[in-house]
């Protein structure tokens, strides 16, 4: 079971599907995606060229969707190796493989071209929860149930480094889109710690109270770098987005994003650039809702509801496309791909 359960269930949302629909158009459902997978779809990320969109399940596997010919997507690869269920996927930069992180302790490299795995790193003592590369392709780092950050060398599948990051397990890591030189990670201990990767030393640490929450340490459960480097989203269990900006000592918080709800589950919030609308925020909710917020103002300006019958656990926006897509608990196993029409 992939670890992304760490708490019973929430009650289904009602299986109706209404699209909140503000000025300029709305987000509509485009395609619902199989990947025959047995257990429920626990992550889903597109390629860098927005080609190939990789799910994972809690079941093990993974699918690769691509191009149908009809102007669809269907599976074009299966991903199996695991022994456990996959917590997380990255793609390379040049979208020649993906890195997945799974239950069974290990990080799992696959050639995007063939599905076949290519390498296994494994060193960590629990679930590997997260996983991220650096710009360069080089490094690739790990987050783990056993409170470490690894570091890896991409090419011998070789730790380099192993980071004691926090006192509770790892829920997120992220490279600076810059130049990959400082690495973020976040954890159920609410920390939101910034290290520098050539030396594994904290440069800075960050927790929700800096920027007047009423939570205690509320659990970050999912963290990541703007391209340019200089901001860092976090996701944390009272149901609220930050965004801090990092490139400054020390850190400050720049916006707040709230509407969500999150307090059981990890699913991630991530940037996004419309083409024709500017830059938003993206994030799933437990109750089953996709939410976009404005980035600039911070203010939500679309909710796809009840997008899933079932708490949204992974959200990813289209690499250059006014589109999403998203998986849930939901006993129907399925990908949905969403896209704005104006």
């Amino acid at each position: 079971m992939a670890a992304v359960l760490i708490a019973p269930p929430l009650p289904a949302a009602p299986a109706s599907m209404d699209v909140d629909a503000a000025p300029g158009g709305a987000y509509a459902l485009s395609a619902s995606l199989d990947g025959g997978f047995k257990r429920s779809t626990s992550c889903c990320a597109w390629s860098p060229d927005g080609s190939l969109l990789c799910a994972c399940s809690a079941d093990g596997t993974g699918a690769l969707f691509g191009d149908d010919g009809s102007g669809g997507m269907a599976v074009r690869l299966r991903l199996e190796a695991h022994a456990e269920g996959i917590n997380d996927v990255a793609w390379s930069r040049d979208r020649s493989y993906v890195v997945t992180a799974s239950d069974d302790k290990t990080v799992r490299l696959w050639d995007a071209a063939t599905g076949a795995c290519a390498s296994s790193f494994e060193g960590h003592e629990s679930y590997v929860f997260c996983v991220g590369l650096n710009p360069a392709n080089t490094l690739l780092a790990s987050g783990s149930f056993d409170e470490t950050v690894k570091v890896w060398d991409v090419r011998v599948a070789k730790a380099v480094k192993t980071i004691n990051a926090h006192s509770e397990p790892v829920t997120a890591v992220s490279f600076n889109g810059y130049d990959g030189t400082v690495l973020a990670s976040g954890s159920y201990d609410g920390l939101l710690r910034l290290w520098d990767v050539a030396s594994g030393e904290c440069l800075t640490t960050i927790f929700a109270e800096q920027a007047g929450s009423s939570a205690k340490h509320a659990p970050v459960s999912h963290a990541t770098y703007s391209a340019n480097g200089d901001y860092v989203l976090a996701s944390t269990h009272d149901s609220t987005v930050r965004l801090w900006r990092v490139d400054a000592n020390p850190c400050r918080l720049a916006r707040v994003f709230t509407g969500r709800e999150s307090a059981r589950y990890c699913g991630p919030s991530a940037f996004h650039t419309a083409p024709t609308r500017g830059h938003a925020v993206v994030a799933g909710s437990e109750d089953g809702h996709v939410h976009v917020w404005d980035l600039q103002s911070a203010q939500r300006t679309h909710t796809i509801r009840n997008a899933h019958d079932a708490a949204v656990l992974a959200v990813d926006p289209h690499p250059t496309r006014d589109a999403l897509a998203s998986c849930s608990l939901s006993k129907d196993r399925r990908v949905k791909l969403w896209t704005f029409e104006a």
